[in-house]
């Protein structure tokens, strides 16, 4: 028997220091991260495998900056980790890029990196040296971060820090130069808060040029939605992730039926009707069809609506 003294309760180990280390506490498992979360696996690729560590909401150039180092050095992968705003107690919000647009927008990435995210809360109490070995247990091989990442809890860790750790466990690791992009003159720094700043402002040209695409929204098409005169009503509910702020928009749209879609397919099951004005208010979205190459038939409500500014 042992007596923890993080948390104060009996432990007991029987697993040798040669084995992965399993605590029981109070007769209650306390598995770690490799324990509920399958290892890397370069299934299909070739090199070691490299995660890039980051939150990437927005999938931006930054993000893809990182991706592409990875793919240098070897099979990609896309690192991040779900629950934190639930367990950090953040508002709840929309994210900047649809669900169902992130395997299509990695699949143009160079090697199509693959995502994987880890629950926040298995690793929200890790001290850095910890967290390291966790991903030396999961099977990485190699790291990339941007140059003011932190990790570890209370984010006590830098990459200096995250570079001496990674070499115990013979780990690469590559830090990149923040992305920056000049805009009217102004030079910002290419993150997930400025996208949603210029989303809030509506400009969507600096949008795009963080994004490196135009952004895209993706909506249901809800029963009660109605279509008459060229002109598409929806609530403003219906949208899956970050709208721009109101006012009228020029963009253009499909009908995407992402059930049929994969990391192969970077058009889904696509039908390109045509442009429009989007007039986005606070409770509703009013599309005025301008020029369209298709018709709204009877399987709109088998899709979604693909909106890009």
């Amino acid at each position: 028997m042992c007596k923890n003294s993080k948390n104060n309760l009996k432990c007991s180990n029987s697993t040798p220091k040669s084995e992965k280390l399993i605590t029981v506490c109070q007769g209650s498992y306390v598995p770690t991260l490799s324990d509920v979360v399958p290892k890397f696996e370069a299934v299909g690729k070739k090199g070691p495998t490299v995660v890039a560590l980051g939150k990437f909401d927005a999938l931006h150039i930054g993000h893809q900056a990182l991706a592409r180092k990875a793919a240098s050095m070897g099979s990609p992968y896309l690192l991040s980790f779900s629950g934190m705003a639930e367990v950090l107690g953040w508002p709840a919000r929309l994210p900047i890029v649809a669900p169902e647009e992130r395997s299509q927008i990695l699949a143009t990435w160079d090697k199509s990196p693959e995502e994987r995210v880890l629950p926040f809360i298995q690793v929200r109490h890790l001290q850095p040296e910890d967290f390291v070995r966790e991903l030396a247990d999961l099977g990485v091989e190699g790291i990339v971060t941007g140059s003011n990442y932190r990790f570890g809890y209370k984010a006590s860790g830098d990459t200096e820090l995250l570079q001496r750790l990674a070499e115990k466990h013979k780990m690469a690791v590559s830090v990149v130069d923040l992305v920056s992009i000049r805009q009217h003159q102004d030079s910002h720094r290419v993150s997930s808060t400025r996208v949603r700043e210029c989303l809030q402002i509506g400009d969507m040209a600096e949008a795009a040029l963080l994004l490196g695409r135009p952004h895209r929204c993706v909506l249901d098409l809800p029963p009660e939605c109605s279509l008459s005169q060229g002109s598409l009503v929806l609530p403003a509910t219906s949208v899956s992730n970050l709208i721009p702020s109101s006012g009228s928009y020029q963009i253009s749209f499909s009908l995407k039926d992402y059930s049929k879609n994969d990391c192969k397919n970077t058009k889904g099951s696509n039908s390109k009707l045509g442009s429009g004005i989007l007039t986005i208010n606070r409770t509703t979205l009013e599309l005025s069809i301008e020029n369209s190459c298709g018709q709204l038939g009877s399987d709109i409500l088998k899709r979604k609506l693909c909106i890009e500014f």
